[in-house]
């Protein structure tokens, strides 16, 4: 998902918002997770499976980092959405 100039993009039940000015957010799938890369803080709301905590810990990193979003029951479908800060091509995985 790419988020070009703008503050908000949405794909289904993805969702990348920036508050403030519009920015850039780049967000790859990978097969063990995702790695995303922003030059400023937004806010990401991905839909979670039925064994998933709504908790990103980082991948490959001396100091691992949790953040743990706020999860909701949207229709059927449960929702986390997360307040991230800048991040440099960090690699996540979704527990």
């Amino acid at each position: 998902m790419l988020l070009d100039k703008g503050t908000v993009f949405e794909h289904g039940n993805m969702r990348i918002e920036i508050q403030g000015k519009p920015g850039n957010v780049l967000i790859n799938k990978l097969q063990e997770g995702f790695e995303i890369d922003s030059p400023q803080p937004f806010i990401l709301t991905i839909p979670l499976d039925e064994d998933d905590e709504g908790v990103l810990e980082t991948l490959g990193q001396d100091e691992k980092k949790t953040f743990k979003g706020k999860v909701v029951q949207k229709d059927k479908i449960r929702l986390a959405t997360f307040e991230l800060p800048a991040l440099d091509r960090i690699k996540f995985k979704l527990l």
